[in-house]
């Protein structure tokens, strides 16, 4: 599942898991701010796409929920897999998380053009 969400400090969660059930979770946070530091005006990009969460109208907002595709799926099973070591482990990992992100912004029932 993909579960877009924004949450401000007055916001606290309790999560829980089965421990008969396996679990993989990918947890993407940032801070507004840092959005407009991404490169090549990606920020602008979910602004725009994500309005409701980058300028939220209450302390928590929702965005669709939705199953990730089967190219989500295999970035995530890749970010699980990583092989790598060291500098070349993160780099990967950024490119996958990057990689994940343009799945989900083309995914993302609100961001679709019909």
């Amino acid at each position: 599942m993909a579960l877009p969400f924004y949450a401000d400090d007055r916001v606290e969660f309790v999560h829980s898991v089965s421990a008969t059930k396996p679990l993989q979770c990918i947890v993407i946070a940032t801070v507004a701010r840092n959005l407009q530091k991404l490169p090549h005006k990606e920020g602008e990009i979910f602004s725009q796409m994500l309005h409701q969460l980058v300028n939220p109208a209450d302390h928590y907002v929702e965005g669709p929920q939705f199953y990730m595709t089967p190219e989500m799926q295999v970035v995530v099973d890749q970010v699980f897999n990583i092989q790598y070591k060291g500098k070349t482990k993160m780099m990967f990992f950024r490119s996958q998380i990057t990689t994940l992100l343009s799945h989900f912004l083309v995914s993302y029932p609100i961001c679709k053009k019909t």
